[in-house]
């Protein structure tokens, strides 16, 4: 019985962190007057919804070449449109934004180590795990936090209670894929002249860092400086 009790305490304080460090907001882009939501979560504001500014130069497409996605979904970018393009005041995420953004939403496993959770996590290491230092009595002590990916992408996509909404807006990769069951998000971490990172969420319920050809067309979500 007291074992339970402490679980709904720690589901009600991971409830109550999640819902009072958020708020909404918008931000117009004057270049074109498109008015976008946006949220803060902890320290960061992202806008909340695909960016789908359209450029004058770059490279940009819209889902299946047809108007009626861009409104839900936003144009997908280059890598080098992506980074040019970011309105005054933002900018594209790195990596370490995308990693903070999860970690945020992990919850404190006091009992657990590294070696008690499945090897197929390694890929996600340390995406979904990752270690925090807390105050417990007198002392700091380091606290292993997990990312379910499971509840964790209910949280962050469409109609999570992140308000983040990542929507599967499906990719551009010569052709068109994975529109209402994927979606990637460009960082500004790149890995080499050709290559870099984008946060990528599957409808198989999970969320990582992965990496693509900077020619391919992802969505966008920038982060406010």
């Amino acid at each position: 019985m007291r074992k339970l009790t402490s679980i709904f305490i720690l589901l009600f304080i991971i409830t109550i962190h999640i819902t009072n460090a958020q708020s909404m907001s918008t931000f117009k882009d004057d270049r074109d007057g498109h008015i976008y939501k946006t949220v803060t979560i902890g320290e960061q504001t992202w806008l909340a919804e695909n960016f789908s500014y359209k450029p004058i130069n770059g490279v940009y497409y819209i889902y299946d070449n047809d108007i009626n996605n861009l409104k839900q979904y936003g144009y997908l970018y280059d890598w080098e449109t992506a980074k040019a393009i970011a309105p005054e005041g933002w900018r594209l995420p790195n990596k370490d934004d995308f990693q903070i953004l999860v970690g945020y939403f992990s919850e404190p496993m006091p009992n657990k180590k590294r070696e008690d959770f499945n090897e197929n996590l390694t890929l996600f290491d340390p995406f979904v795990l990752h270690d925090r230092k807390i105050i417990k009595g007198d002392s700091i002590i380091n606290m292993l936090y997990f990312a379910s990916p499971d509840s964790t992408y209910k949280i962050l996509a469409e109609g999570g209670k992140s308000n983040m909404n990542f929507v599967p807006a499906g990719y551009y990769i010569g052709n068109f894929n994975f529109k209402g069951e994927s979606s990637g998000f460009w960082s500004a971490t790149d890995i080499d002249d050709s290559n870099s990172w984008y946060f990528r969420l599957n409808d198989n319920r999970m969320f990582y860092m992965y990496k693509s050809g900077k020619r391919l067309g992802f969505s966008v979500r920038y982060i406010k400086i």
